[in-house]
């Protein structure tokens, strides 16, 4: 924790729950040499500058996970190529989601307990966790999250208002049945393409 350079350059900048208060500084953009931003378990409030990703270019991990930030996710994180890890995780976010995470080789996406609205964004192939329960996303399930299920790891999009149908895709994968309680519940619209076995307490779930 706590600030790390390299030949006089900020390159990690970690301060994860020390109480901190007040706006994100537009200054924080001036670390171009940046890899890591984690300014988790705060009481940041403020929106997240939306410049950021066309200054800190080399920013491989943003986590600002409990917060109380608001306004937009900052499009310009798709002008980030190394960002593998963004974790927004518990703040007030709203708006819609910019199409970022489908190009980078970003492979954790955390956007759970927001405000978001809109479609849920698409995913890249390298993606391995997605969180994104707890907003406003309506509409389907795009079919680029069918990847995310091959790894295991974690996907939730469970307390949305999504509708339609689970992808076929989904409903065949094998690993499926660990993912079930997190897409069903309170996305009452959704219902399943063909035939698929589940352990019998899911029958008490809306859908």
């Amino acid at each position: 924790y706590g600030v790390r350079t390299e030949s006089g350059c900020v390159v990690s900048l970690q301060l994860t729950d020390n109480s901190l208060k007040g706006e994100i500084p537009e200054e924080i953009i001036q670390l171009t040499h940046l890899q890591s931003l984690v300014l988790q378990l705060n009481s940041l409030s403020g929106e997240i500058p939306q410049e950021i990703g066309n200054h800190l270019s080399s920013l491989r991990m943003l986590n600002l996970s409990n917060n109380q930030l608001t306004g937009k996710i900052p499009a310009s994180l798709g002008n980030c190529p190394f960002l593998y890890t963004i974790n927004l995780f518990g703040n007030n976010l709203s708006g819609e989601v910019p199409d970022i995470f489908n190009t980078l080789i970003i492979k954790e996406v955390m956007l759970g307990s927001n405000q978001l609205t809109g479609s849920l964004p698409k995913l890249g192939e390298n993606v391995r966790s997605f969180r994104a329960d707890g907003n406003q996303f309506s509409g389907s399930i795009p079919d680029s999250h069918i990847n995310v299920l091959k790894y295991n790891e974690i996907y939730n999009i469970s307390y949305n208002n999504l509708t339609g149908k689970v992808p076929q895709a989904m409903v065949t994968r094998d690993k499926f049945r660990i993912y079930w309680y997190d897409i069903l519940p309170q996305n009452p619209g959704y219902g399943f393409e063909g035939e698929m076995e589940l352990p019998a307490h899911t029958n008490t779930v809306k859908c």
